[in-house]
């Protein structure tokens, strides 16, 4: 379980380790005294000034917060609960923004934790169920079916729930583990990340929330049922943005979800969509496009090579037709090649007076930038009519290439649209 009610006691004086976090190495995180580094241009070396950590402000120190809020393991988080009662009291609603539970004792803990300190109760934001392998392989946890039961009375002001990791045929999620899901109403996010299970429990599980308004669905694998039981679905969607991210092995998942939500509510409330598109998924995808593509404002497209075959991306292309989207301000295709005939299809259909945002990811496992695919084919298209009043073309970079480097061949290769001063480039997650 993420929350250790030692780290949380507001009375607590206990230091902080040594951490291993760069913001934080530049910190001498004793009760006394701070020593943040200085550079001079005179000198490559830096030298530190040394001035008591009480001085630090509390803007400062939350700042420092926010920067290793997203640690994966969270301890650099922890830890900045340790420094002192200061750091302890700023740092607390952001430790206790996540909990996360995987196997019964952990949930058994996150109870008696929340019954010894209601002032924690309004804090918890988000609900991390993630049951532990057994053996490096995941198993159905009965302790999972408990979650609904006790929880819901008491984290009354919880905005999303995650299921990670979730092994499950219905054995321990049933009509009755739909029903008290329900009283989870002021949730308004549910996610599925690396998840093997049916369609069907996702469909139940989030027609169950009465207030949802964004569903991900990230890396989910098929499991047949093992009980026939329909499950009940509480409430009509109303989805305001989905992310669909199948695995290869869903064949039919887009086939059901996608006609599913164009029939809900979603159809009048649906404003982003990102999804992950095969050959097989591509004419389900543009059905769906045709039904809800003029309300979608923010669209994200993967066009996933399943075959690796040549020009697979355009014929995935030749299913949808992003000229349905009539009220779209932001347009983001992903593809092997950047410059692909696929993804300048994508952008010569635009029609949306709004677009002003285009974002064309760049992926390279090496150093050099010629590993890169030329991204010259694409300047003639970013020059169209239809395009002129677009403020930003994101170019967003993952791999081991400084930003200057890319920023160099993007000035190279796209000289009409980088000279209007609206190119930027990115790292990927920004």
């Amino acid at each position: 379980m993420t929350i250790h009610p030692e780290v949380l006691r507001s009375g607590s004086n206990t230091q902080l380790p040594r951490s291993h976090h760069p913001l934080l190495l530049s910190l001498s995180l004793d009760r006394h005294r701070s020593r943040i580094p200085s550079y001079s241009l005179s000198s490559p070396t830096s030298t530190f000034i040394t001035m008591p950590i009480s001085l630090l402000s509390e803007e400062l120190i939350e700042r420092i917060i926010i920067f290793v809020y997203n640690d994966i393991e969270a301890s650099t988080l922890k830890a900045t609960s340790l420094v002192c009662r200061r750091w302890n009291a700023i740092s607390r609603p952001f430790v206790l923004r996540r909990a996360t539970i995987s196997t019964k004792a952990s949930l058994s803990r996150l109870l008696a934790f929340l019954s010894s300190d209601q002032t924690a109760l309004p804090l918890i934001r988000t609900l991390v169920i993630r049951p532990r392998r057994v053996d490096d392989i995941l198993k159905p946890s009965a302790w999972v079916g408990e979650t609904p039961i006790r929880l819901p009375v008491l984290l009354s002001r919880l905005e999303g729930i995650e299921f990670d990791s979730l092994y499950e045929q219905g054995e321990h999620i049933d009509a009755t583990f739909v029903n008290n899901f329900a009283k989870f109403s002021s949730v308004y996010s549910l996610t599925f990340r690396n998840c093997s299970l049916d369609i069907t429990l996702i469909q139940a599980l989030a027609a169950a929330l009465p207030a949802l308004q964004r569903l991900t669905i990230f890396h989910v694998s098929p499991l047949d049922p093992r009980t026939a039981a329909a499950l009940p679905r509480l409430h009509s969607l109303r989805l305001v943005s989905v992310e669909l991210h199948f695995t290869h092995f869903h064949f039919d998942a887009m086939d059901t979800l996608l006609p599913w939500l164009a029939a809900s509510d979603t159809r009048h409330t649906l404003r982003s969509l990102a999804v992950t598109v095969r050959v097989r998924e591509a004419e389900a995808f543009g059905h769906f496009l045709v039904a809800l593509g003029p309300q979608i404002e923010t669209l994200r497209i993967d066009l996933d090579e399943y075959f690796g075959l040549p020009g697979e991306t355009t014929s995935i292309k030749r299913k949808f037709d992003v000229a349905r989207c009539t009220s779209l301000r932001e347009l983001e295709v992903y593809d092997n090649n950047p410059a692909s005939a696929a993804v300048r299809a994508c952008l010569a259909e635009i029609r949306s007076p709004c677009i002003r945002v285009l974002s064309i990811p760049l992926s390279a496992g090496k150093t050099a930038v010629g590993a890169i695919p030329s991204l010259a084919p694409l300047d003639a298209t970013l020059e169209a009519t239809a395009l002129r009043a677009v403020e930003e073309v994101r170019i967003r970079y993952a791999g081991m290439l400084d930003l200057d480097e890319v920023r160099e061949k993007v000035r190279r290769e796209l000289p009409a649209t980088y000279a209007r001063g609206i190119v930027r480039v990115v790292g990927w997650w920004a």
